[in-house]
């Protein structure tokens, strides 16, 4: 029986040919996932804009412009903010928010009372 130095050349090629199936599969899945964390990225980005949005309105005094009843929309970095304020009762707002960027768009709800930012700003004046 003779001794054989290497590989012959069907043995790389199929070798090759499997390699190169391989990378092809593997970049198609990079391409897939780069997609995909682009969105997800969107996503996440215009929600945490909606949270602040509406930390920045709970932060507003009740009687603020922009806390007045009616439309509202403002536009940051490529965001846009729409809330929508009604009365519901004596010293009660409820407020629609929504942010968009591009098709995206998440909305929350939020109700403001006079009774309990009153009671927050009086309990740091105490002096016993």
């Amino acid at each position: 029986m003779k001794n054989k130095d290497g590989f012959s050349l069907v043995e790389t090629m199929v070798s090759m040919s499997l390699v190169l199936l391989g990378l092809l599969m593997s970049s198609r899945i990079l391409m897939y996932s780069w997609h995909h964390q682009g969105g997800v990225m969107l996503r996440f980005k215009t929600g945490e804009a909606l949270a602040e949005r509406k930390n920045a309105l709970i932060a507003l005094p009740f009687a603020s412009p922009s806390m007045q009843v009616g439309a509202h929309e403002l536009e940051e970095d490529s965001i846009r903010f729409e809330w929508f304020v009604e009365e519901t009762g004596p010293g009660m707002k409820e407020i629609k928010i929504s942010a968009s960027r591009g098709a995206y768009r998440i909305e929350t709800l939020l109700i403001r009372s006079i009774y309990i930012e009153e009671v927050n700003r009086h309990e740091g004046n105490h002096s016993d």
